[in-house]
């Protein structure tokens, strides 16, 4: 269960000095011990010259289980020669649709070496979602204790919020302060329309906040907002 399956994959695709490749070219992915067919999409130019080098996505025929940092080779269709290598840098995207500026930053952040690094990319990439420890595995192939560890040293940095430690779920502080901001702003409606109820339930904060956001997340920001003396506790 340390990886799962997919039928894309993105990479860093090095091509020999005799050799270029064109848009969605086939070629035969080598990995392993094994071969498949793929298409490349290339995502930051319509090719890569001979000797050249680009961000691309594998779209296999078949599907398939690799590791962040993997090597790989591909050789043309027909006839079957050698023609470049690279290395993963997502082993499970999604599909993606012409030159999109986000993901090409979150590509090169993942061309780093540092688990951290890799890790805030991300998190930063989830948004208001937050990513948990069992995608995080999949799409790092670290073990729980190192991206506990990791997360821990990025929150300390304040890159990080961890929302809950076992199983873990972070989220990009970046996103943090919008999300706090609408939590003070319906508390603070609410008491100035109902001034003699004691507070806000959880439930109508939860349903000012974003749909995909996770309840532990929801719970990490009310304490935060507590801790910080921005909204009055409950002992309920």
């Amino acid at each position: 269960g340390a990886l799962a399956t997919t039928y894309m994959i993105d990479a860093r695709l090095d091509m020999l000095a005799e050799h270029g490749l064109e848009q969605l070219q086939r070629v035969r992915f080598h990995h392993g011990a094994i071969e498949a067919l793929c298409r490349v999409a290339i995502l930051e130019a319509d090719k890569i010259r001979a000797g050249g080098s680009g961000l691309v996505q594998l779209r296999l025929e078949t599907p398939y289980a690799c590791a962040p940092g993997d090597r790989f080779v591909v050789r043309r269709y027909s006839p079957m020669l050698t023609i470049g290598g690279g290395t993963v840098l997502d082993n499970l995207p999604v599909k993606h649709r012409g030159r999109e500026p986000a993901m090409i930053q979150l590509l090169t952040r993942l061309e780093g070496p540092a688990l951290e690094d890799r890790l805030a990319a991300l998190a930063a990439a989830a948004g208001t979602r937050g990513i948990d420890e069992e995608l995080l595995r999949h799409r790092t192939f670290a073990s729980a204790d190192r991206l506990r560890s990791a997360a821990g040293a990025l929150a300390d940095a304040g890159r990080l919020l961890v929302a809950q430690e076992t199983p873990l779920v972070v989220v990009d502080t970046a996103v943090l302060a919008a999300l706090e901001e609408t939590i003070i702003e319906a508390v603070g409606t609410h008491h100035t329309e109902h001034p003699l109820e004691p507070g806000l339930p959880k439930s109508a904060v939860t349903a000012t906040l974003p749909r995909d956001l996770p309840e532990v997340v929801v719970d990490a920001l009310v304490d935060r907002l507590v801790a910080a003396q921005r909204l009055g506790g409950s002992s309920a």
